[in-house]
């Protein structure tokens, strides 16, 4: 499987191979030679949250998995993950249409960053939401422009909760 993200603004795309507890992967940039896999062992420790091994070094990762995809998390980074074909194209086609944006967990909408009819680019803050005394921005997932907002500053939601509708744009 392949994994696309930007990171501090550069495209990297993450290549990862499973067998049994032991996980090899390679990152690759946009434009320079892939490097050579490397072997991390990983253990559940809870549900969807995996302890991961490399070296001397361990690294405890929560997966939390939504309709628009897996956000990985690693202390107080969050990023979403997306499925890439092995010939670039996004897996799930890059589709358009409104975009349903939920709370990945209960918690509380501390900012409402976008209005209705405002347009974003995917990346973009929509909502910070506070759970379990972290506060999570909630991103685009896609460009589009923002067509239904369904929370208020203050509002205590659950998860699954509607947050916002995002019509995107097609890719």
């Amino acid at each position: 499987m392949i994994v696309r993200q930007q990171w501090n603004g550069e495209v990297v795309s993450v290549e990862f191979r499973v067998s049994g507890s032991e996980v090899t992967y390679r990152v690759i940039q946009e434009g320079k030679d892939a490097p050579a896999f490397q072997t991390v062992s990983h253990v559940e420790a809870e549900p969807g949250i995996y302890s991961l091994i490399r070296g001397f070094r361990s690294f405890d990762v929560r997966l939390e998995h939504a309709h628009y995809g897996t956000i990985a998390q690693h202390r107080s980074s969050r990023v979403l993950l997306e499925p890439v074909e092995r010939n670039g194209r996004r897996g799930k086609g890059g589709a358009a249409g409104p975009a349903q944006i939920k709370a990945a967990m209960p918690g509380r909408v501390i900012r409402v960053l976008v209005s209705e009819g405002e347009a974003v680019r995917e990346g973009q803050g929509l909502v910070v939401l506070e759970a379990m005394k972290m506060q999570n921005e909630i991103t685009a997932p896609r460009s589009g422009t923002v067509r239904q907002l369904s929370v208020a500053e203050g509002a205590v939601v659950a998860a699954g909760a509607l947050l916002c509708l995002v019509e995107g744009l097609a890719g």
